[in-house]
C-alpha cells in the first residue's frame, strides 16, 4: 500500500448524518463489489431498527472515507457493550451482525463498502480511526468472506499494541450458477441430485395438479405465516423469531413495487404444501428461507423441488446466480449437493488492550490444550460374522 494511497480522510457521521446521506451510500454501494442485499442501507436501516434488547451503550458510528473528496468507502459500525469471560468491555460491531451475541438479525456477507482496488485502503484507515474515536476493547467483523483481509488489517495494528486477532464461526454458502440458463445449472449437477431437484417432478404429479405460483403482495404477511407453520412441524420452532418478522415485513413494504421480494408457494390440489421466500436484487436470487409439510411423501423433497420450480423461473427472467446462503438440513447439506459454487465465511475479532487480549488469548490457547490432549475415541471392531455379513450387503 503506497504512502500517497493510504492518506484518506476519515469522516465519522452519525446517525442522522447516516440517514440523510443514504443516497451517496447507495450511489457508493451500485460501484463497488460488496453485497447488494445484506449491506443495502434498507437492510441496515431496518437490521438496526430491529436490534434488541435496546441498550443505551449502542450508538451508532458511519466512517466514512475520502480521497481528496471524493467518497471512497465506508465502514458501517456501532458500538455495544460487551460480556464475555466474566469482563465487560466496549466492542465495535460492523453494522448487520453480532458476533457470538443473541441480537440483532442474522447477516450475511458483511464488510467494508468502497469502491474497487481502494477495499484495504478503507479498511485500514476506517480501523485507524475508530481506535483514535473511543477506547474500543474489541472490534468484531461477523460472518465476512474477506476474513483473511481483516485479519491481515488486524494484526498490521495489533503487532505493536498486544492486540489479538482470532477467526472463528467459520461456515460456507452455496450458489447456483444460472447464467447459462436452468438447462445447464441441471447438467452440471450430479445424477442424484438432478433427479432430486428436477426429475421427481412426474412423482409430485401423480399426487395431483401441481401449480408454482408466486405469492402477491397483499398476501405475503399471510405467506410468512404459513412458511412459519409449516417450519414448524419439521422443526417444532417458526422459521422467523419476531425480530426477524418484523425485519422483513418492513423490508417488504420497503421494496412491494420493485420486483425484489419473489415470494412462492407450491400447491397440490391447491393445497399448499411448500413456501418460499427469495429477495431478489439485480441478477442475483437470495433463498432466505423455506418450509415444507413434512407429512407430504417422503420419496420426495418438497423443498427441493419447490426450488427447482423457483430458479427455474428466476433464469428465465435473468438471474445468474441462485444464493442458498449459509446453513445445512435438517438431515443432510442438501445446500452442497445442488450447488455448484461456495463461498467461505467466517468473524474475526480484534481485541485491543493488555487485558482483554492476554484474557482471550490464554482462553484459545488453553482451549487448544485440552483438544490437543483429549483422547481419540476409535469404534469397538464389529465380531467377525458381522464383518463378513456387513461385505456382503
Amino acid at each position: 500500500m503506497s504512502r500517497e494511497r493510504s492518506r484518506l480522510q476519515v469522516e465519522i457521521w452519525n446517525e442522522s448524518q447516516w440517514r440523510s446521506s443514504r443516497a451517496e451510500y447507495d450511489a457508493l454501494l451500485a460501484q463497488s463489489s460488496a453485497d447488494r442485499l445484506f449491506l443495502s442501507s434498507d437492510w441496515l436501516t431496518l437490521w438496526w431498527e430491529s436490534l434488541a434488547p435496546q441498550s443505551d451503550g449502542d450508538v451508532l458510528h458511519m466512517l466514512a472515507a475520502r480521497d481528496g473528496g471524493t467518497l471512497v468507502g465506508l465502514m458501517p459500525v456501532f458500538r455495544d457493550i460487551a460480556r464475555r469471560q466474566g469482563l465487560r468491555y466496549r466492542v465495535a460491531n460492523l453494522l448487520g451482525g453480532c458476533v457470538r451475541q443473541a441480537r440483532g438479525v442474522f447477516s450475511e456477507y458483511l464488510d467494508i463498502v468502497a469502491l474497487p482496488g481502494r477495499e484495504t485502503d478503507v479498511r485500514n484507515a476506517c480501523v485507524g480511526a475508530l481506535l483514535r474515536l473511543e477506547d474500543y476493547s474489541e472490534i468484531a467483523v461477523a460472518t465476512t468472506p474477506a476474513y483473511e483481509d481483516w485479519y491481515a488489517v488486524f494484526r498490521r495494528y495489533g503487532r505493536w499494541r498486544g492486540g489479538y486477532v482470532r477467526v472463528i464461526d467459520h461456515m460456507t454458502s452455496y450458489q447456483a450458477d444460472l447464467g447459462s440458463g436452468f438447462e445447464a445449472y441441471l447438467e452440471s449437477l450430479s445424477a442424484n441430485a438432478r433427479r432430486s431437484i428436477f426429475n421427481l417432478r412426474k412423482r409430485l404429479q401423480t399426487h395431483g395438479q401441481i401449480q408454482f405460483e408466486r405469492v402477491a403482495s397483499a398476501d405475503w404477511s399471510t405467506g410468512l405465516e404459513i412458511l412459519n407453520g409449516l417450519h414448524r412441524q419439521r422443526w417444532g420452532s417458526p422459521a422467523f423469531g419476531p425480530m426477524t418478522t418484523r425485519l422483513q415485513q418492513q423490508l417488504m413494504q420497503a421494496w412491494s413495487d420493485t420486483g425484489r421480494v419473489q415470494m412462492s408457494k407450491l400447491n397440490v390440489d391447491g393445497k399448499t404444501v411448500s413456501m418460499l421466500h427469495d429477495l431478489r436484487l439485480g441478477n442475483i436470487q437470495y433463498n432466505i428461507q423455506m418450509g415444507f409439510d413434512p407429512n407430504f411423501d417422503s420419496s420426495l423433497s418438497l423443498g427441493l423441488l419447490h426450488l427447482g420450480y423457483a430458479m427455474e423461473t428466476a433464469a428465465a427472467e435473468g438471474v445468474a446466480t441462485y444464493d442458498f446462503l449459509a446453513g445445512t438440513g435438517r438431515v443432510a447439506d442438501y445446500k452442497k449437493r445442488i450447488a455448484n459454487h461456495s463461498r467461505q465465511l467466517a468473524s474475526v475479532q480484534y481485541f485491543h488492550g493488555p487485558v482483554v487480549s492476554m484474557v482471550f488469548r490464554a482462553h484459545d490457547y488453553l482451549r487448544r490444550l485440552r483438544r490437543a490432549k483429549a483422547p481419540v475415541l476409535l469404534p469397538n471392531p464389529a465380531p467377525a460374522s458381522s464383518t463378513k455379513q456387513s461385505s456382503r450387503s
